[in-house]
């Protein structure tokens, strides 16, 4: 059979059970207010400071009845309403059923669309107040902290979309851990390290230690360092910028996150999202963010081959210390830069000083990458000693000369001149 071919008689336009003008009106998409600005948790404060599960609500049409959120708490529900009588409804946002629906969102907020909802129930609210120049309601001693949130007209038995998971409450997290680290990772390169920062462990679960089902569901994390150790000084919390991707787990800061060698650090994280944040962590084990020198290797110590008036001063490499070499794998590869001071034994006049005398006695004071030194201009028949220290060049050495590892030697010049 070939292909068939209709001919159009007659058309009717499509037809539907009601009319366009009799259509059901979709109730309005809640939307959650912000509560991250420092005004607006002034605003609020009565009501935040008891860590209360609080979130502000607004949608579409919505009109003020009250002047402030005060006004607002003191007004009867019962009292009459210019606004339609919607109920607000929510429904806790429960655990994920399954590991996988975590894994799924590598990144924070991405575990928010996996997290399964119960029944709605109806939520008492304040009457609609202004809050920074638009209305909404507050929704107060919610029983749980997380839940999606729509509204329902009891007129037409309607309910209207729903939104995505709302925290009204995050939780404290666990302290996170924080360990010294240098860049580039050994695994990652053979190259020196470049710069050193702390490496934080971040964890989701929360101060309990059970895992923290708003830390998921956040969308902004956060961290805070400040000095401790300061006598006489009160050295406030330096804040870092929130961060919107992050992943449980490893967190680097940086010299150029305001960290300076030398000093003792704590840290604080907390997460949260655009409409509010969750309280600081307890602060994590301090850490000390510096260098130990480089010290001399077992058995070394300084050779010295005297001849008139110069020496050759030589040794062995020095290398970091078994603490710093375990922490730090790829810090062996990092330059030296070497300290040789010499100083002349004799006492000096009897009317000098002490400090006179001590000043008089450095004769000469050299730097080098190299393991050897030669130091001329030498008194022939003269007793000298030499102190060598060392420092790592990129970085300095963080530690007071006093704490430094050093090699000493004494030696003497004989009458001898001439060449090597």
């Amino acid at each position: 059979m070939g292909p068939r071919v209709f001919q159009k008689i007659y058309e009717v336009e499509k037809i539907s059970r009601s009319s366009s003008s009799e259509a059901v009106e979709t109730l309005p998409l809640p939307a959650q207010v912000p509560l991250s600005s420092k005004e607006s948790q002034e605003t609020m404060q009565r009501w935040l400071q008891d860590d209360s599960q609080l979130v502000l609500l607004t949608w579409d049409g919505l009109l003020p009845e009250a002047a402030n959120p005060r006004q607002a708490s003191l007004l009867s529900s019962s009292a009459e309403s210019i606004n339609p009588p919607y109920e607000v409804q929510a429904a806790e946002v429960e655990e994920p059923a399954a590991p996988e629906a975590e894994a799924a969102g590598a990144a924070s907020g991405a575990a928010a669309a996996s997290g399964q909802s119960g029944s709605f129930v109806p939520c008492p609210v304040t009457k609609p107040f202004a809050f920074e120049g638009k209305a909404c309601v507050a929704v107060r001693s919610l029983p749980f902290l997380a839940a999606r949130f729509r509204l329902f007209d009891p007129s037409r038995m309607q309910a209207g979309p729903c939104t995505r998971p709302v925290v009204s409450r995050y939780e404290e997290l666990a302290p996170c851990g924080a360990a010294m680290l240098a860049l580039p990772l050994p695994q990652r390169s053979d190259a020196p390290p470049r710069s050193l920062g702390i490496l934080l462990q971040i964890s989701f679960a929360g101060a309990s230690g059970q895992r923290s089902l708003t830390a998921r569901l956040a969308g902004l994390m956060q961290l805070r360092f400040r000095r401790i150790g300061c006598v006489g000084a009160t050295v406030s919390w330096e804040e870092l910028p929130a961060e919107a991707l992050f992943r449980e787990g490893p967190k680097v800061v940086r010299e150029e996150d305001g960290l300076e060698l030398g000093n003792v650090y704590e840290f604080q994280v907390r997460v949260g999202d655009v409409c509010r944040m969750g309280p600081w962590s307890k602060s994590s084990l301090p850490v000390r963010f510096a260098l130990s020198p480089p010290v001399p290797c077992e058995g070394g110590g300084l050779r010295i081959l005297e001849k008139g008036d110069r020496a050759e001063v030589s040794w062995a490499p020095f290398q970091p210390d078994a603490a710093s070499q375990a922490q730090l794998p790829n810090l062996a590869r990092l330059p030296i830069e070497y300290t040789l001071s010499v100083f002349a034994d004799d006492e000096g006049d009897a009317r000098d000083t002490a400090e006179t005398r001590r000043e008089t006695r450095l004769v000469s004071s050299l730097s080098t990458t190299s393991t050897v030194c030669s130091v001329s201009n030498l008194r022939p028949l003269s007793a000298y000693s030499a102190s060598l220290s060392a420092r790592w060049s990129r970085f300095g050495n963080v530690e007071s000369g006093s704490k430094a590892a050093r090699l000493f030697a004494a030696f003497a010049t004989t009458g001898l001149k001439g060449g090597w």
